[in-house]
């Protein structure tokens, strides 16, 4: 009997099952003056002005978001890309913060307690915390309502002491946010409308 290569009695790698994205791409008009963008839920009109004697970057004032960019010669797709640019740079500096205060309102009422923060990009999970209980949040949470931002904390902070799915994990939730099911209908509803 002939000796087969050992290629053939491998079995055939696992497959991770692909995550549906979460952020499909954005036609760069989306970043045009006049523009609706969302931040914390809520809606503000986009205000875009090229002025080399204004700070370069974003305002927020009520109703609206300002976008100064110092370059006056851009225009069309090149203007629409800086400005995008911009608010990007904008919230992720924001998401920091605001992160940081909902995980220690958060982990204080839960009674855990999470070793590191990190903002993270993942184009397909709102967050994760890993065995060491570091949280990693998306940032683009900070386009969601509040209420939505603190199910995914409250989450992720779940993980801390219960690091599966199990009957015990949900029900550690639950004991701190009574409507958390009711949040993550929600969140998985508004999925498609957080792009940037």
């Amino acid at each position: 009997m002939p000796v087969l290569p050992y290629i053939f009695f491998r079995r055939p790698p696992r497959r991770r099952a692909r995550r549906k994205r979460i952020v499909p791409a954005l036609p760069a008009h989306r970043f045009a003056d006049g523009a609706t963008i969302v931040y914390l839920g809520h809606g503000y009109r986009l205000r875009v002005t090229q002025d080399a004697g204004l700070p370069q970057g974003c305002r927020l004032v009520p109703r609206r978001l300002t976008v100064n960019i110092h370059d006056k010669e851009l225009s069309g797709k090149n203007l629409h890309a800086e400005v995008r640019l911009e608010i990007l740079l904008w919230i992720k500096r924001r998401a920091r913060v605001k992160f940081q205060r909902r995980v220690d309102l958060w982990a204080g009422r839960m009674g855990v307690a999470c070793q590191r923060l990190i903002v993270s990009n993942p184009r397909s999970r709102w967050g994760s915390c890993n065995a060491g209980n570091v949280v990693r949040l998306n940032w683009r949470l900070m386009l969601a309502p509040l209420p939505l931002l603190d199910y995914v904390v409250a989450h992720e902070l779940s993980h801390v002491a219960h690091k599966n799915h199990s009957k015990n994990f949900w029900d550690f939730l639950a004991a701190a946010m009574p409507d958390c099911r009711e949040r993550r209908r929600r969140l998985r509803s508004l999925e498609r409308e957080f792009i940037l």
